[in-house]
Order: C-alpha cells, then structure tokens, then sequence
C-alpha cells in the first residue's frame, strides 16, 4: 500500500469517526431534550459546535432547547439557520 493510499484511508476512517461521533452525540442530545436537561443538551450541543458548527440537526435541536426555555426569539434564528444549512 502506498502512502497516498495510506493517508487517504486514514483520512476516510477519521470523517467516518467524526459523522458517527456527531449521530451519538445528537442521540444524546435528543435524549437530554425528552428529559428536560436543557444545560446538559447545551453542554453537548456545545462541543458539537466546537466540532462541526455547520450541523443542522444540532441547530435544530438547539432551537428546541431555546424554545423549551422561552428564549423564543434565539429558537428561531436556529430554526432559521438549520432550515439554511439543510438546503444548501
């Protein structure tokens, strides 16, 4: 196996690790929202933002969170943006 080769699998693993580590965090973060734990869900949601700050599935559940706390003017730019990023 050649080093191109080489680096452009790892490379492949490492985005592959990164979506599935982005699903499972997602999943808790949902799983925070049933439970009302909104600072937990925004502890998560934080550091998938830090990760991929272009992930529409976190503004959306970010947007719940902000509209379970009525923060409602904020729920709605995340709506806004995750409705933006899904589209694009």
């Amino acid at each position: 196996m050649n080093k191109l080769h080489l680096v452009t699998k790892i490379w492949l693993l490492g985005n592959k690790f990164e979506e599935t580590n982005s699903k499972m965090i997602i999943e808790r973060v949902i799983n925070y929202i049933a439970k009302q734990e909104n600072y937990r869900t925004l502890s998560y949601l934080n550091n998938l933002f830090n990760k991929d700050p272009n992930n529409n599935q976190a503004w959306l559940c970010l947007g719940i969170v902000n509209r379970l706390v009525d923060k409602l003017n904020k729920a709605i730019k995340c709506f806004e943006t995750a409705v933006e990023l899904s589209s694009s």
